[in-house]
């Protein structure tokens, strides 16, 4: 019921636009909290960031008790102030966090090892030490081969975009939850909405591949090519790039086909970053023939081949990049683990 003759469009746009800024105000909370998570992980090489969980904690702790005293001394409304409150204390609490080193702090909160902290070395602008020898009380310097965290080092800044889609589709899930209301009740709107939002899930099977360009190759595919019978020795045949190689940009590979006149040659990368292909198997399985590719020959390249003269690139790629990165061997094969080789799937465009 309208108390004032407002239209039936600005009543539902206001409508709309009120969800989708409480929409926006819950995204972002989460976010915060998925970023403080993702600098917080660890595996069985890490501790936990029990002091940044103690702050982020005593910051939301801040923020309700100061949002009771303004309601209950001030007479202010508590929903609202708890609400900025709440997010204006995430904020501080995370950028408070981000100026900690996290592996520092740990020592300073829960001392395990012979090296201990104090609460003035936790900070990222101490710049020369990192703790001290609880046996000789020398403190440890900040070397390059034990070097001290940055800002938000150990946050993974990609979960932005991952939040901005999830923002996005609960816009749209809002804006179709409102459509069906005005026709359907409740029950039949929120299986329209399950629904499209069970299709959105599927939407990279039914509608991604094709948007990349070129086509897929998965575990089990086989690429079919018969070189003409004028080919030269080696030319170009199409590029790869391949998925599934966590942590690291895009690359595509351009893969040049090598014909076999006598002899078999290997495969191998030359040093233009190309993978020269001389022969490939005709299946993923480990007993599968291998063939020779010849001019005017039917040509068989199953993924299984792609992805083992590619891995070994990809695996010398990450270990340029964490190098020097590592003040022990641990944290070299944390890293790495994390990091992962492991081309689950590729994708082959330019087909000559």
């Amino acid at each position: 019921v309208l108390s004032k003759p407002v239209s039936r469009v600005h009543f539902i746009v206001g409508k709309y636009l009120g969800l989708a800024g409480a929409l926006a105000v819950v995204t972002y909370a989460n976010l915060v909290g998925v970023l403080l998570a993702s600098r917080g992980a660890f595996d069985a090489y890490g501790r936990s960031d029990e002091f940044g969980t103690f702050l982020f904690v005593l910051f939301i702790f801040l923020a309700g008790l100061i949002a009771g005293f303004l309601n209950y001394f001030l007479k202010k409304q508590f929903v609202p102030w708890a609400v900025f409150l709440v997010l204006s204390f995430m904020t501080a609490a995370f950028l408070v966090i981000c100026c900690t080193d996290k592996e520092v702090a740990a020592e300073w909160w829960e001392p395990q090892a012979s090296t201990h902290a104090r609460f003035s070395q936790i900070w990222i602008w101490e710049t020369e030490t990192k703790g001290f020898d609880i046996w000789t009380g020398e403190d440890v310097p900040v070397t390059e081969s034990n070097p001290k965290g940055t800002f938000a080092s150990g946050v993974d800044w990609s979960l932005l975009q991952a939040s901005m889609l999830v923002l996005f589709m609960l816009w749209v899930l809002a804006a179709l939850a409102i459509l069906c209301s005005t026709q359907l009740s409740v029950m039949p709107t929120m299986i329209i909405c399950f629904g499209v939002f069970l299709l959105g899930l599927m939407s990279d099977y039914f509608f991604g591949r094709p948007a990349q360009g070129g086509a897929f190759l998965t575990s089990g595919d086989v690429l079919l090519w018969t070189p003409p019978n004028d080919s030269e020795k080696e030319f170009p045949a199409f590029r790869v790039e391949p998925r599934g190689v966590r942590s690291l940009p895009p690359d595509s590979v351009s893969v040049r086909m090598g014909l076999s006149t006598g002899k078999s040659r290997p495969n191998f990368l030359d040093k233009n970053g190309h993978l020269v292909l001389s022969s490939a198997r005709e299946g993923d399985s480990d007993d599968a023939l291998r063939n020779d590719f010849r001019a005017g020959q039917k040509c068989i390249i199953s993924f299984a081949t792609i992805r083992d003269e590619l891995t070994p690139y990809y695996i010398a790629r990450v270990l340029r990049e964490e190098k020097g990165q590592h003040a022990n061997a641990a944290d070299f094969i944390r890293s790495l683990r994390i990091r992962g080789v492991d081309m689950e799937e590729g994708i082959f465009a330019e087909l000559k």
